[in-house]
């Protein structure tokens, strides 16, 4: 009998709702709404999968740019698609509203693994706020479609393709720590701004590089608090391969695509 190894799978998102501050981006710390989007959607919407595939904590890592938001927006959804036994619980409450909530966890000890990754941080000074803040899906266009330009607008950016490889960078290597251990089941990577969307263009992307031009191409950027889904079911018929699904809250997509160990 062909041995099955279980679904692995990427739980890709932004960090939730945070106040803004004029001309410098999210403040660092999730708002009341903030706190309650990740219960109502993103931890929810991972729920039905740790449940149905018997996922635990154990199998379970989280990886997190340098910022306090992201680790906290991680571990809230951490303690509630699990559903932990947390001190708030006996208040009434049944996710989780501050920092202070999340602090009887200890996450090192808790998790397959926790880790800072730098390609998550987007770099605030070479960012056209201006732009980024009116319309952020033309802010990660430009970038797509001119991957050297340095100066949008007379502001100095990001390379475009630099910034598109600093993310998914980030993708592959937690793909790759996937696929050297089975038991790692799900990785959470909670990342900042709408360029978290770069792996779900790319992915999609790569199937169909002539109807893919744009973000809006696969449902726009990613809102704060948004997540995405990537499945990686294993093919020991095809030699070790990997089919991929890919699937976001507000559209749903089935890759026809099947990936090897070294491409990823």
């Amino acid at each position: 009998m062909m041995d099955r190894q279980p679904n692995q799978y990427i739980f890709w998102m932004r960090h939730g709702d945070c106040n803004q501050i004029s001309g410098e981006g999210s403040e660092d710390k999730l708002n009341a709404r903030g706190w309650k989007n990740i219960a109502e959607h993103a931890a929810l919407y991972l729920r039905a999968t740790v449940g149905s595939q018997e996922i635990t904590p154990k199998q379970t890592s989280l990886t997190v740019s340098k910022k306090q938001r992201n680790t906290d927006t991680g571990q809230a959804v951490i303690v509630t698609a699990f559903n932990l036994p947390m001190e708030y619980r006996a208040e009434g409450r049944t996710f989780p509203q501050t920092r202070r909530d999340l602090k009887q966890i200890d996450w090192d000890n808790e998790l397959f693994y926790t880790r800072i990754d730098e390609g998550l941080t987007y770099p605030a000074d070479n960012l056209n706020m201006d732009i980024y803040g009116n319309n952020p899906d033309d802010s990660i266009n430009f970038g797509l479609q001119n991957p050297d330009a340095t100066m949008h607008d007379g502001q100095p950016v990001e390379r475009g393709s630099a910034m598109r490889h600093r993310i998914a960078s980030t993708f592959h290597r937690t793909a790759n720590s996937l696929f050297a251990n089975p038991n790692h089941r799900l990785a959470i990577v909670v990342g900042h701004a709408p360029y978290q969307v770069i792996p779900v263009f790319d992915s999609i992307k790569n199937l169909d590089p002539d109807g893919v031009n744009c973000v809006e191409d696969v449902g726009g950027h990613f809102k704060m608090g948004e997540a995405a889904l990537f499945t990686f079911k294993h093919r020991p018929d095809l030699g070790g391969r990997y089919d991929l699904h890919l699937s976001r809250p507000s559209q749903d997509f089935t890759l026809d695509r099947q990936i090897s160990f070294s491409s990823i």
